[in-house]
């Protein structure tokens, strides 16, 4: 089916489980500060661009469908909610609590940029898993918003005061084989900057809604 337009067997590792706690702040300073600003302008940009391609529509044009088997502009909003808080919990506390494994360190890409790449690439789409679809947990575009918002801020709080050894920690990829913290959170960004060019291509349709 086409209805998830999605990495999500990229995302296949976080979501098994749930994950509860607060993020460790302990340990060094591992993110040099050009990682550091780096990972705060993907996360702002992403967050800038998904507020704007939601805004400003009417009940109609959200929930319009390009086909049965496809998602709406707010069911695509409610995927890319859910999967912000799944994944900046995987990464701050589940893999935190155990450094990277050496056969998944040894397979890591040095190049942070083919994580941005490969999100960004719509032609390999793939379906999400079921925790990470929309159900219709949010009743409006404006909870999912709200949201949203709150659990970007949290990111964005994280990534610029953090001392986690987001480079010593991570977990495995399917389509990397492994990334580190810091490339976790660098696709977490991506993840909703794919999906926001998503909405537009729904946006884009010439059956689009009017009004």
């Amino acid at each position: 089916m086409r209805t998830a337009r999605s990495l999500s067997p990229l995302l296949l590792a976080l979501a098994l489980g749930g994950c509860a706690g607060a993020p460790g702040k302990g340990g060094p300073a591992t993110l040099t500060g050009p990682e550091r600003a780096a990972l705060v302008a993907d996360l702002e940009r992403s967050r800038a661009a998904f507020l704007d391609a939601v805004s400003g529509l009417s009940e109609a044009q959200l929930r319009w469908k390009p086909a049965p088997d496809r998602w709406s502009v707010i069911e695509v909003a409610e995927h890319i909610a859910v999967s912000e808080q799944r994944m900046f919990e995987n990464v701050t506390v589940k893999m935190m609590a155990e450094p990277l494994p050496d056969e998944l360190r040894a397979a890591l890409t040095r190049d942070d940029d083919k994580v941005r790449k490969r999100l960004a690439d719509r032609t390999n789409k793939r379906n999400a898993i079921e925790a990470l679809r929309p159900t219709g947990r949010f009743p409006t575009l404006t909870s999912i918003v709200a949201e949203f918002t709150v659990r970007r801020a949290r990111s964005l709080d994280y990534v610029r005061t953090t001392s986690d050894d987001l480079r010593g920690h991570g977990g495995p990829h399917p389509a990397f084989t492994a990334l580190d913290g810091y490339q976790w959170l660098v696709f977490m960004a991506a993840h909703s900057g794919r999906h926001t060019a998503q909405i537009l291509e729904v946006r884009a349709d010439p059956a689009f809604p009017r009004s």
